[in-house]
């Protein structure tokens, strides 16, 4: 008996296969891909070629983009821009020129993705995987590596922030700067930077340390003046330079130059001689230390003997 059952079960499914087979119609593969591609076509409210887009808000214009094409979701609130040139502003002028393979607005939070865009403003060039503007915040940000070069030097870093225009950015995990003009190379680091976009100007901050040469500083943070290549460093300053160690609150050399000047509690040794005075002075081309102001000396007997000889 169950073999009989059994067999006639499956009499009725190969008879249900033959009448699927033969009678019901069926969608092929083309088919569904057709009615998906249409399906998403509706989806699309607006499909454009050569279009400039902009966010203007109270009469300020903050960004432009200049897309080859661009598909448009009205449901969504969600803009697809392809092939862009695109401009940040800053006070109604364009500030920050950018290129990218395609840009994501969301119209409704007002925010914007820039992916893998390049650009430059007067000081730097910039190359970013991702860029991310927000109305609400005012800010553009990236999470990830960073890279701003120019004529005179390179800095490198991952995870940014700035202001629209990147007037003032920040620069984020451990970054490190060199910059080499008529005078000699410098080597930046600290655990942030802040860049000034008006002027080109670097602010290490945190554990910051700069090495020309035979010289180390140290502080807890360092300004590097771009266009004069002066490098002012404040606060718990240490130097040295080769036999020569110095602390101080603050300390000014330039590129070019060969004096490193200390003042605020400044202090030096050499040999086991220790010197403070009002200002001191390390000249680097001769190896001595200059002092200024009132000054007090003290001079070890081992070094008497060294000068000696």
């Amino acid at each position: 008996m169950l073999k009989k059952i059994f067999a006639s079960l499956i009499f009725l499914f190969i008879v249900w296969i033959f009448f699927w087979a033969a009678f019901i119609p069926k969608e092929s593969l083309n088919q569904r891909v057709s009615r998906e591609m249409e399906h998403q076509k509706r989806k699309i409210d607006l499909f454009m070629k050569g279009v400039t887009f902009s966010e203007i808000i109270d009469g300020r214009k903050y960004w432009e983009i200049k897309a080859v094409t661009s598909q448009i979701n009205k449901d969504s609130g969600i803009a697809l821009l392809s092939d862009i040139d695109g401009y940040f502003f800053r006070n109604g002028k364009s500030s920050i020129k950018f290129v990218a393979p395609s840009v994501e607005w969301d119209m409704k939070k007002k925010e914007i993705v820039i992916n893998s865009p390049k650009g430059q403003d007067n000081n730097y060039k910039f190359a970013v995987p991702d860029l991310r503007w927000s109305m609400d915040r005012k800010k553009v940000w990236t999470d990830g590596d960073v890279t701003l070069s120019s004529a005179g030097g390179n800095i490198n870093g991952r995870g940014l922030l700035g202001d629209i225009e990147l007037s003032k950015m920040t620069i984020m995990g451990s970054p490190k700067a060199s910059f080499s003009g008529k005078g000699r190379k410098i080597d930046i680091t600290a655990d942030a930077f802040e860049i000034y976009g008006a002027a080109g100007d670097l602010s290490a901050i945190g554990n910051a340390k700069a090495m020309m040469g035979e010289l180390s500083v140290s502080a807890e943070s360092i300004r590097f003046f771009k266009a004069k290549e002066d490098v002012l460093a404040a606060g718990g300053v240490d130097v040295s330079f080769k036999d020569i160690k110095a602390k101080a609150d603050f300390a000014k050399f330039n590129l070019k130059g060969n004096v490193v000047m200390l003042s605020g509690n400044a202090k030096a040794s050499r040999y086991g001689s220790q010197m403070a005075g009002g200002k001191l002075k390390i000249d680097m081309r001769n190896n001595k230390i200059l002092l200024e102001g009132k000054t007090e000396v003290f001079v070890e007997e081992e070094d008497l003997e060294n000068k000696k000889r």
